[in-house]
């Protein structure tokens, strides 16, 4: 048996880490649920966000189009059947659209509204006939139907929508308060725009557009936010413009009973506190959780000069399930191990720790390698510096462990590691030299040893740096992706750590791009389930389209990266931050990105714009392939300002280190030993070590 106080201690850890385990477990457990709540609440306020641009944007461009069109003297009042052929596809393209007005200060008026399957035309001449309408109906293929004059029902030179549009300069689209419309009595909002005529006409007129409100709950109560969230949206006077999920509001005719009501008026509870405490507290844009157990958000969409709120609501018990369940599982998984440890510590001997000592002087022999140091681990083995029995060159050792069946597709993967990486010949990728598995089922390759610094190193060490020495690093990172990418291999984990800055072959500053670990092999067949296209990365440095559709990325993903190291290193932060992951994820959705000359005064406004094109949030908009990334670097007006002789005065100053000597020191027959840092600045007390 073990001795009382090895047999103790052993105990006492065991019992220690079993607390922290569940401690943390349970923090995690509660983290991960706000965690949860908080990204429902930014993916549903994005995609209402998208939602409102399509509903608005494109009334605001078609208005612009018929401003253009009375500008140009198209749009003739009399001409009615003329206006309408010119009028009605437009009218069409907008779905959510209900009529088209034109009028001007004189009271001539005309009016195109669609009305099931016939169109009516409004005509109003104040001064030619006042007092008078005039209606007309058409069918589908232009066919007068009805023609009939009534009394004046009003002047539309009162409305809101006109009156508004004069105020207005004319620049953009004037958008009136929700309302209920004359003609339809729908739920709706007008957007209108004036020019002006000729110096013979001397009136201002105005267009406008009528858009029904119920459209947008259609979208707003269809929006999944975890099981019982809920997403709407308010005027500036917090009336109902887009509902929420509810039973009561299951199909348009429900929707007119609701919308343009005060969201008080909705007899929803959650709602109600959140606004109060949005309101008290003036929390603005910001996250928070009401004292019900609802994390809510309130965003602004701008609509013309009036600005609109997105609201968000999402409880916390919606994600209850997910964590408690993933909690118990780890207690009991924990309690269980606590008690196998307690007796496992009772039955083991010193026999055991002689065959574990056996064991792992075994492990360390791995074929004609001799592991030597520890150098790091990486997303699916460790590293070491190791020794050949023959050969001399530097070499480093990737290793991982096998453990029975369930360890088998992790050794298939790690294979495929190797296999993949030794296809790339590239300088500025790291060398494969030789792979295997051991007797005791531990798969190795041998790769080339690389001295030098990651580039996080770099930048720890010196700062941010110059931008001619980060063009000169980038256009070799371009380098090793651009043949990675032709023959369909994307590298799926690109940032500073994976990227080492080292002397080789007489050469200073070379790049080596390492640990292949999560590429991606896109010619392989779809089916092939060893290699799995989940979400796999490094959350700083993944692309917007890699967090949202894993299995359609290509290399330019790889390239987004490079644009994200390049803030980097010219700024020494990364370009996308914040205090959680789902708020670093949120940040690459949106494209919420640092810009290097807003935090580092005198960057080049051509590299910067490299870099940012490289993180522009639509694949398409980025460099098509490396080489092109790697030629938008080398046209930058400081590509040249970096080259062999700066880099290896760089390398002779900071690569070897400080140059160290030996004093000796004699004083009254005692002997001090002193060791002096030498480098090109002056030494403090720091540099100085007395034994």
């Amino acid at each position: 048996m073990l001795r009382s106080p090895v047999l103790r201690n052993l105990v006492l850890l065991v019992l220690f880490m079993a607390g922290a385990i569940l401690a943390v477990t349970a923090f995690s457990a509660r983290q991960e649920q706000q965690d949860l709540a908080h990204l429902a609440i930014e993916h549903s306020r994005a995609r209402t966000d998208a939602e409102l641009e399509r509903f608005f944007g494109p009334v605001e461009a078609n208005l612009g189009v018929v401003t253009r069109w009375g500008e140009a003297e198209l749009l003739d009042l009399d001409q009615t059947e003329a206006l309408n052929a010119r009028l009605i596809p437009l009218l069409e393209s907008i779905p959510h659209a209900t009529s088209m007005l034109i009028g001007n200060t004189r009271g001539e008026e005309y009016l195109l509204l669609r009305d099931g399957e016939t169109w009516r035309n409004r005509i109003t001449r104040a001064e030619t006939k006042p007092g008078v309408v005039r209606w007309l109906r058409w069918s589908r293929t232009g066919e007068l139907l009805e023609d009939d004059e009534v009394a004046l029902d009003y002047d539309g030179r009162g409305r809101p929508w006109f009156t508004g549009a004069l105020e207005d300069d004319g620049a953009s689209a004037h958008w009136t308060d929700p309302y209920i419309f004359f003609t339809t009595k729908d739920p709706g909002i007008t957007a209108s725009r004036k020019w002006h005529g000729d110096v013979e006409d001397g009136a201002t007129w105005v267009a406008a557009l009528d858009v029904m409100l119920v459209d947008i709950s259609v979208f707003t109560s269809g929006i999944d936010v975890g099981q019982t969230g809920k997403v709407f949206v308010l005027d500036n006077a917090e009336v109902v413009m887009g509902l929420p999920r509810d039973d009561r509001f299951a199909d348009r005719d429900s929707f007119k009973g609701f919308v343009l009501e005060p969201a008080a008026t909705l007899a929803l509870p959650e709602l109600d506190q959140a606004l109060a405490q949005w309101h008290d507290e003036g929390l603005g844009t910001a996250r928070f959780r009401a004292s019900n157990g609802w994390w809510a958000n309130f965003h602004p969409f701008p609509l013309g000069d009036r600005i609109v709120t997105i609201g968000a609501l999402v409880p916390e018990a919606d994600f209850a399930a997910r964590a408690n369940r993933v909690r118990n599982l780890t207690f009991g998984i924990t309690l269980a191990a606590l008690f196998l440890a307690i007796v496992m510590a009772f039955v083991l001997d010193r026999a055991f720790q002689r065959r574990l000592a056996a064991e792992v002087e075994k492990v360390r022999q791995l074929g004609q390698y001799t592991l030597e140091d520890k150098l790091g681990s990486g997303g699916m083995g460790e590293v070491y510096r190791a020794s050949h029995a023959m050969l001399r060159r530097p070499t480093a050792i990737k290793l991982l462990r096998g453990q029975g069946a369930d360890h088998e597709h992790e050794l298939e993967r790690f294979e495929q590691e190797v296999q993949l990486t030794a296809q790339l010949t590239h300088p500025n990728t790291i060398a494969i030299y030789d792979y295997g598995r051991t007797p005791e089922n531990v798969f190795y390759y041998a790769m080339e040893y690389v001295g030098g610094l990651d580039m996080v190193g770099l930048v720890q060490r010196d700062g941010p740096l110059p931008p001619e020495r980060v063009i000169f690093l980038l256009k070799q990172v371009c380098g090793s992706l651009q043949e990675a990418h032709e023959v369909g291999l994307v590298h799926r984990d690109v940032k500073p750590a994976n990227i080492m800055v080292c002397e080789r072959g007489g050469k200073h500053d070379v790049v080596k791009v390492l640990d292949f670990g999560l590429v991606t092999d896109l010619q392989q067949d779809s089916g092939d389930t060893s290699n799995p296209r989940g979400i796999i990365g490094t959350p700083k440095y993944m692309s917007p389209e890699a967090l949202q559709s894993p299995d359609r990325i290509d290399g330019r993903s790889d390239l987004y990266a490079v644009g994200a190291i390049g803030v980097y290193l010219l700024t020494g932060r990364h370009a996308f931050e914040g205090g959680s992951v789902a708020e670093v994820c949120a940040a690459h959705i949106h494209g919420e990105h640092l810009v290097p000359s807003e935090v580092v005064p005198g960057v080049p406004a051509d590299l910067e714009r490299v870099l940012m094109a490289a993180l522009s949030l639509q694949p398409s908009d980025r460099p098509t392939s490396a080489a092109e990334l790697a030629l938008r670097l080398d046209m930058c007006d400081d590509a040249r300002g970096w080259n062999e002789e700066r880099a290896g005065s760089w390398w002779k100053r900071y690569g070897k280190g400080p140059t160290r000597t030996k004093v000796e020191v004699t004083r009254t027959e005692q002997t001090f030993s002193l060791t002096v840092n030498l480098d090109e600045r002056a030494p403090d007390e720091s540099d100085i070590t007395v034994t």
